[in-house]
């Protein structure tokens, strides 16, 4: 796992967090959720425990984290199968989060980036700010 090649302990707690991870593929869950997932399988698990490694795996690239602003930030997990340009459109009304799964022509600025700097893109990430077609039609009624 890439948290041992890394030079971090692979607790138990941390095997947890990440077994839920890959659990949940697919679906962006906040801390509080994982932790609460957590607390299941290991009562003395701390909420302190799931942020700290949480934001390790971001770090390192294993989950993507969303800023949710004022709230508790959302994780998704992110997979060997998938393209590390993966866009999200993110509602400020309802804090839905839609992936994207056209690359909106992304890729082809990467070669393009890569041929003119010689430059090796490892990460994009999108993150569109806006509001859902459900949102926007609450307003308008």
């Amino acid at each position: 796992m890439l948290l041992k090649e890394k030079g971090y302990k692979l607790t138990e707690q941390r095997q947890i967090i990440w077994n839920i991870m890959m659990e949940s593929l697919g679906e962006h869950l906040s801390t509080k959720d994982i932790w609460e997932i957590a607390r299941k399988k290991d009562h003395t698990l701390g909420v302190a425990t799931v942020y700290r490694t949480l934001q390790i795996m971001d770090e390192l690239g294993m989950v993507t984290s969303f800023d949710k602003r004022d709230e508790l930030n959302k994780y998704e997990l992110n997979t060997e199968g998938k393209s590390s340009v993966h866009p999200h459109l993110i509602c400020m009304g309802c804090e839905k989060i839609i992936d994207v799964a056209e690359n909106l022509l992304i890729s082809e600025s990467i070669v393009k980036i890569h041929n003119k700097y010689n430059f090796e893109i490892k990460d994009i990430r999108v993150k569109c700010y806006g509001i859902c077609a459900e949102c926007a039609g609450k307003t308008i009624k």
